[in-house]
């Protein structure tokens, strides 16, 4: 009866993910734009490398914030309850507070290398912008704004879209922190007129998936 009971009422879902469906809910609400005018396969690929790497680097910045967070924490609370344990051993042979000091101490170094060696805060940083990135040039491509507001639609615009997305996800991969927000920065350009990078980006892209 209780298994049955359980399987009839599933968890609710926590608030954060309740906020990280209608994040997505809204982005997916992108993919109706009138400009885009997407076709099946072009949806599909949209899909797969645009709105999912989103919700992937949103998780990955949001696991690397906790951890560095934590990390830092125990490493700062340590390192200043350190020198209280230190004095108390002062003329004192109480072993207790000897091991105390110890664990501290290990801890504390534990805490420090693991924010050296797995670099949580540039991880949580670089995901940051790189979703911010991805959302700027998914905003710009959806609604023809900024760099795309005189590139030619849907098939130039596309093709503008698919090499964009590709070189953030290279410079993500690259971990080139400055280059992807130079990147959103130029998204949301609008100098009036056809830059020459837009201007030839339909013969410098790589291959679009194009329906056979």
């Amino acid at each position: 009866m209780t298994s049955q009971a359980q399987s009839a009422n599933p968890p609710l879902p926590s608030a954060r993910q309740l906020a990280s469906r209608r994040y997505e809910d809204d982005l997916v609400q992108l993919l109706d734009s009138p400009y885009a005018a997407l076709d099946t396969l072009q949806l599909t690929y949209v899909r797969a490398n645009w709105l999912r790497e989103i919700m992937v680097a949103r998780r990955r910045r949001a696991r690397n914030k906790r951890w560095f967070q934590s990390l830092r924490f125990i490493a700062v609370a340590g390192a200043l309850a350190l020198p209280a344990l230190a004095s108390l051993n002062l003329g004192s042979s109480s072993h207790s507070i000897q091991w105390a000091t110890f664990i501290v101490s290990i801890i504390v170094t534990l805490s420090t290398a693991g924010l050296q060696v797995f670099r949580f805060g540039t991880e949580w940083g670089i995901d940051q912008e790189y979703a911010n990135a991805l959302q700027i040039e998914g905003w710009a491509y959806f609604q023809q704004a900024g760099k795309y507001r005189d590139i030619k639609y849907p098939e130039n615009a596309y093709q503008v879209f698919f090499q964009a997305v590709d070189n953030l996800q290279r410079l993500r991969n690259d971990k080139q922190t400055a280059e992807i927000i130079a990147a959103a920065a130029a998204t949301t350009t609008d100098s009036g007129s056809p830059s020459p990078t837009s201007a030839t980006a339909t013969s410098q892209a790589a291959p679009v998936p194009q329906p056979g």
